[in-house]
């Protein structure tokens, strides 16, 4: 028996998955952790706050625990995306056809013929 051959684009999507799914599970886990240690598990502290400018303002555990790795995994996405993913080639693009059309009848090859 032959060994199976994978498809390449199958490899390189099954990739590009990997990835993705790597860079958000860790961001989640920074997130959560970040989160906890510096919002639930930090008791009797007094709030601080991250000032962005513009009367824009963040408790600190939000920003370093939410905007800011999530706004990392944006970035990283958008550079994996436009840098790194590929098209990939899916064979030749079939003709579509409308939901009227009907295939000839054996009458309609002869008329024609």
């Amino acid at each position: 028996m032959l060994p199976f051959a994978e498809d390449p684009t199958i490899r390189a999507a099954r990739r590009e998955a990997i990835v993705v799914g790597c860079v958000v599970a860790t961001a989640l886990i920074y997130s959560s952790t970040t989160s906890y240690l510096m919002g639930y598990g930090a008791k009797d502290r007094e709030l601080h706050f991250v000032e962005l400018g513009w009367g824009v303002a963040f408790p600190d555990w939000i920003f370093w625990g939410v905007i800011v790795p999530w706004g990392v995994c944006f970035v990283i996405g958008a550079i994996f995306a436009f840098g790194w993913m590929q098209d990939a080639e899916l064979g030749e693009e079939l003709e579509e056809e409308d939901e009227f059309s009907q295939p000839a009848s054996d009458a309609d090859r002869k008329g024609a013929e």
